[in-house]
């Protein structure tokens, strides 16, 4: 395995999961704002904005094509799997000629975006339910959501650390 002979494709993919990153934790705070205050207008546009973020999350998941053999990582472009961890036509291990420094800088990037929505949902959760509001278990629910995404989802913890163990250490 040699150490960038893919970069550039991971680089593309590490950017573009980053900004879903970014969307869905915006996306985190302002359900939290709008659950400890709720607002009808805001509160109206709320699906939009989940259904956008969600929509432009797995456009970018299902367009993403194996460095290697230039075909959709999934093994179909219908197919939303994100978490896929070897490309499903040549083999390729996801992340396999990234270097470990910005594999590294891409998993602590990712990993505190998804802990800081599951915090702050986690405590807008707690605070609407000392305050008796029907929207602290919403938010508690997405919290959990957000966590477990950090660990099990597609480049969570778990991934990570397989990938950081296939990384070489230069």
């Amino acid at each position: 395995m040699q150490t960038g002979l893919y970069e550039g494709a991971w680089r593309e993919y590490s950017r573009r999961t980053r900004a879903n990153e970014l969307g869905l934790s915006l996306l985190a705070i302002l359900i939290a704002l709008i659950s400890l205050k709720p607002i009808p207008a805001l509160a109206a546009l709320l699906p939009i904005g989940c259904l956008f973020v969600l929509m432009m999350t797995l456009r970018s998941e299902r367009m993403f094509h194996c460095p290697r053999c230039r075909t959709s990582w999934n093994g179909s472009i219908l197919a939303v799997a994100p978490s896929q961890p070897q490309c499903q036509h040549c083999g390729l291990a996801k992340w396999e000629g990234f270097s470990r420094a910005s594999l590294l800088r891409h998993r602590r990037l990712v990993a505190s975006m998804r802990l800081g929505s599951a915090l702050v949902l986690g405590a807008s959760g707690a605070l609407n339910l000392l305050s008796n509001q029907t929207l602290g278990w919403p938010d508690l629910a997405l919290a959990a959501g957000y966590f477990t995404l950090a660990v099990f989802g597609p480049d969570g913890w778990w991934q990570a650390k397989e990938a950081l163990a296939r990384a070489p250490t230069t």
